[in-house]
Formats: C-alpha cells, structure tokens, sequence
C-alpha cells in the first residue's frame, strides 16, 4: 500500500492549514530572521526551485516516488505507470516551502539554522540524483 492512497489532497491542505496555524501561533514569541536566516531560507527556496524543475520532467515521464505526488504528479496518462496523482508538483513544493518557512519561524535560531543547512543538504542529494539520472534543468 501507498501512502497516496489515504491522503487526498483535501485531507492534505487541512493538515497543511493546521499545521500552518499551530506554528503562526509559536512564532509570536519567536526571534525575526536575522541576515543568516534569510540567507540560509533563501538557499532552502532555490533548492526547492531546482528541484521542482527536475520534478515536472519526472512526473512527464511517470517515475515520480514521492507517494504524495504519485508517479505522474497529476500530469497526463503514462502507458503504464501507476498514475494515481494526490498532487501536482507546484501545490507540493509551494506547501511544503509555506510549511518549512512557518516552522522556520518558529524554531529557536540554533535549531533553525541547523535545520535550513540539513534541508539544503537534503535537497542538494535529491538534486544530484535527479541530475544524474538524465533530469536536468529547465526555467
């Protein structure tokens, strides 16, 4: 079983808005981004932008494995791919960033910068694989 197959894409934006909702409310209390944290968040949303460009040419092809994209990400019919789309690339990177910058927010600075250089180097290696598979990029 997928998780794809229990998490419909209203299921995920109402989790997404909670989620959002809970970390608005910590961040009242949290420090401003100071100059590192803008650029580190800054580095978080051009590796979300390469990635998504590696991303619509994988969905083309029907090889996606992100479950909450499904192999087609929403995107037309692949002979035989499994095409079972819960959500288009734009609607998972665009959440996903949104998410990422509220929990940001509402981390501690130590942790945050810890966590924006992880999410960076995670997102580096998805890249260098997506690379090295044929995926280039495209703007």
């Amino acid at each position: 079983m997928r998780l794809g197959q229990f998490i419909t894409l209203s299921v995920f934006c109402r989790v997404v808005a909670l989620v959002i909702a809970l970390v608005l409310s910590a961040c009242a209390n949290a420090p401003r981004f100071n100059t590192t944290d803008k650029v580190l968040q800054s580095g978080v949303a051009a590796s979300f932008a390469l990635d998504y460009t590696q991303t619509r040419k994988i969905v083309r092809d029907g090889l996606e494995r992100n479950p909450l994209m499904g192999r087609c990400g929403g995107h037309v019919q692949v002979e035989g791919a499994d095409c079972t789309a819960v959500m288009s690339p734009e609607v998972y990177f665009l959440g996903v960033f949104a998410v990422h910058t509220a929990v940001m927010h509402a981390l501690p600075r130590p942790w945050r910068n810890a966590a924006q250089g992880l999410t960076i180097g995670v997102q580096s290696r998805s890249i260098e694989r997506n690379y090295q598979a044929g995926y280039g990029f495209t703007f």
